[in-house]
């Protein structure tokens, strides 16, 4: 599946009709011919269409269906990003969620919009018990960007067990997984060394460290396999960098 799509439409007049085969980038199955798989946005095979207008452009997240001859089923969750065009200024509702790497919502979170040719627009969304935020009656344009950031210090989840996982990658005994390889570069430098061990021991020691940001976020990127992939962490969402 696209992992991403990027629309837009034309305000209250012309909302976007989004099909789910829309999604597919080469779904196949072993007994069906690839022309017959249906794709629905839920188990029912009818459920073929979003409508996308002034009441909720922004992202929209989608869980995509594939269904074969027999009846079998399999599915991916994708999302969708869709422009007004400028006639819902006013009238929109962007949102979205947070969680740490272990899929816990991340509660009060600030995340900041902005428009970067517009130095007056920053608008401030807080997110709540579920990891979700939003901004209400607003305009969606292309060159927007959403930056999270959390500042609650929680000296309690670091331990020496920590400082053994790290010392253990670097001696090559053990591999990181997914966002480990996040937690395990202190210093944001995209690499994984001695240096981020004392970086460690020190915050671990004294509670102090040379980085004042207790907590690294990436937007966009889910999965993290190996090392090189730290340099793919964006710290933004930024809008037009979207595929069409």
């Amino acid at each position: 599946m696209n992992n991403v799509l990027a629309s837009s439409f034309e305000g209250k007049d012309h909302p976007l009709k989004v099909p789910a085969r829309i999604f597919n980038l080469g779904s196949f199955d072993n007994c069906t011919n690839a022309r017959y798989l249906k794709y629905s946005f839920s188990p029912n095979v009818n459920d073929t269409i979003r409508t996308i207008d002034c009441t909720n452009a922004g992202f929209q997240y989608y869980t995509i269906y594939v269904t074969d001859f027999e009846g079998n089923q399999d599915y991916a969750e994708v999302y969708m990003l869709a422009f007004d065009n400028g006639a819902c200024s006013g009238t929109l509702r962007l949102s979205g969620s947070i969680q740490e790497a272990n899929g816990v919502p991340l509660t009060n979170a600030s995340i900041l919009l902005t428009k970067p040719d517009d130095q007056n627009m920053q608008m401030m969304s807080m997110s709540n018990g579920n990891g979700l935020f939003n901004w209400e009656n607003i305009g969606i344009y292309k060159n927007m960007e959403i930056t999270p950031s959390y500042e609650l210090k929680d000296q309690d989840r670091l331990d020496i067990a920590d400082l053994k996982m790290l010392q253990d990658y670097i001696m090559g005994i053990t591999q990181p997984v997914n966002f480990q390889f996040i937690a395990a570069d202190m210093d944001e430098d995209n690499r994984i060394r001695i240096k981020d061990l004392e970086i460690l021991k020190q915050l671990i020691i004294t509670g102090q460290a040379i980085n004042p940001t207790p907590w690294r976020f990436s937007c966009e990127l889910d999965t993290i396999e190996k090392l090189a992939d730290l340099q793919k962490i964006k710290k933004s969402i930024i809008l037009d960098q979207y595929t069409s």
